[in-house]
């Protein structure tokens, strides 16, 4: 068989472009260059095709991670108040809040009275038909007549027979027969006449009037509306006695309830007026807890005064209850407390504490990762390494910079011994070196997210990262 390719066997002679023939010997090498061509193309995508699948591979799973470096968040020392207080939420209500209610069923003809109507005791505040009890009452009173008739008539036989007994006229049987009928009149007149009486009542059920003076908070009825009191006193309105004292039931947390005390001061604030704080005092705390979901709270109950009425009932209130406050102490940021630093930026001390500690300041493995030494990391709750039941603690403050030794410690620890804190600042009471309102102390540590220079200080905070056990992420410290 021939090899002779397909082009060869054609019988009608090649061209060229010009339109003139070509020589056989010039088209098959026309055709083994372009084959060349097309084998050569094919081995150069393959090639780059492995250099870029090479590429990618080292980039994700075997390129080293450029070292960043973190660095430190400081906040000042200031002068200024601190309050310990407990906070929580609660519902402002009336002291005293009646229901009105109709103890008898019927339809609302009239009602004297709407929302935010000021009433007296006794006023007339809603009218229910009364047809079918002033019936009831002409029924009463008719039978109540047919009852007193029936009494004098067995009063005059009884006296009667008596007379006649008196004179062996009538047997023993007959007088005792017309003593009998004469008590049973009796009794029959009493108990009509206690038909009367609740007939009356009921006809006067059909006005409502108002058991407290106050101001109406709510009416749930309208006129024509029909109320049914078969089981219970439908409610009509609810009138609270004086809104200028008011209370708020405040729901804390079993964890602080230990803390609340009766007469404590008490601030809080409403939705209503975000930049006015309103003043109290704890009036109660119920014994009795309230358990949803498995979380525990006790009732507080908080007396406050509303003499400008501003306060309404139902307003959700944020409550702080006042435990102690200090004035114009020297306070330091509470992150400064928890934050541990890294062994090349400070010296770490050795204390001898009355309940032992951990001293041991993070390791910096680089690559922005630290050792697995490193005591603090994890999640760990540092603060009890930090502290004892005394209130000791350590804290960091800021070193200028020496440009002769760069090696040097950026930090000098000090040790302190805190007061009370809000959770925001704490007081320090004793510390064994010198402190000033204005030295920079570290709160925070915080890692670049992008090279060596993002997000250093004085950048948008917003994308910092911080590092675990770095004393609150090293955010900015709200000042007071």
């Amino acid at each position: 068989m021939s090899s002779t390719s397909p082009e060869l066997q054609n019988n009608s002679p090649a061209v060229t472009p010009n339109g003139k023939p070509m020589d056989s010997s010039k088209a098959v090498q026309g055709i083994v260059n372009k084959k060349r061509k097309k084998r050569t193309r094919n081995v150069i995508v393959s090639i780059l095709t492995l250099l870029v699948v090479g590429f990618g591979v080292w980039y994700f799973f075997f390129r080293a991670e450029p070292e960043v470096q973190p660095f430190i968040r400081y906040a000042a020392i200031d002068k200024g108040d601190i309050v310990k207080a407990v906070s929580a939420t609660g519902t402002l209500q009336a002291t005293k809040t009646v229901q009105v209610g109709s103890q008898v069923s019927g339809t609302i003809r009239a009602l004297k009275a709407d929302f935010n109507t000021r009433v007296k005791k006794g006023d007339l505040i809603a009218e229910l038909d009364p047809t079918f009890y002033q019936a009831a009452v002409r029924s009463a009173e008719a039978n109540y007549g047919r009852a007193k008739a029936d009494l004098e008539n067995a009063e005059r036989n009884a006296s009667r027979n008596k007379e006649l007994f008196a004179k062996s006229l009538v047997s023993k049987a007959e007088y005792d027969l017309t003593e009998t009928t004469l008590a049973g009149s009796k009794a029959n007149l009493v108990q009509v006449q206690a038909s009367l009486d609740q007939a009356n009542v009921n006809l006067s059920y059909t006005k409502i009037h108002a058991p407290i003076s106050g101001i109406v908070t709510q009416r749930s009825v309208d006129v024509g509306q029909t109320v049914a009191a078969s089981l219970s006193a439908p409610t009509i309105f609810i009138i609270a006695e004086d809104l200028t004292e008011m209370e708020v039931q405040a729901n804390v947390d079993e964890a602080d309830i230990g803390q609340v005390r009766q007469g404590e001061d008490v601030s809080f604030t409403v939705d209503a007026f975000p930049g006015e704080r309103f003043k109290g005092a704890v009036k109660m705390v119920r014994l009795n807890p309230v358990i949803q979901q498995n979380v525990v709270t006790y009732t507080v109950v908080i007396s406050a005064q509303n003499k400008e009425e501003k306060l309404y009932p139902g307003m959700t209130a944020t409550v702080a209850i006042v435990n102690s406050s200090v004035e114009n102490v020297l306070r330091i940021p509470a992150a400064a407390a928890r934050f541990i630093p890294l062994e090349k930026d400070a010296t770490v001390p050795k204390f001898n504490r009355p309940q032992g500690g951990d001293t041991t300041a993070r390791k910096w493995s680089g690559a922005g990762k630290f050792a697995k030494g490193d005591s603090s990391h994890g999640g760990r709750d540092t603060t009890k390494f930090r502290r004892s039941k005394n209130d000791f603690g350590i804290i960091y403050r800021k070193l200028a910079k020496n440009p002769q030794n760069p090696d040097a410690p950026t930090m000098e620890p000090i040790r302190i011994k805190m007061g009370i804190t809000d959770g925001m600042f704490a007081e320090v009471v004793w510390s064994d070196k010198p402190l000033n309102a204005g030295d920079s102390l570290a709160v925070g540590m915080v890692m670049p997210s992008k090279g060596p220079q993002a997000n250093a200080p004085g950048t948008n905070p917003f994308g910092n990262q911080a590092r675990p056990g770095g004393g609150g992420g090293g955010g900015g410290i709200p000042r007071r």
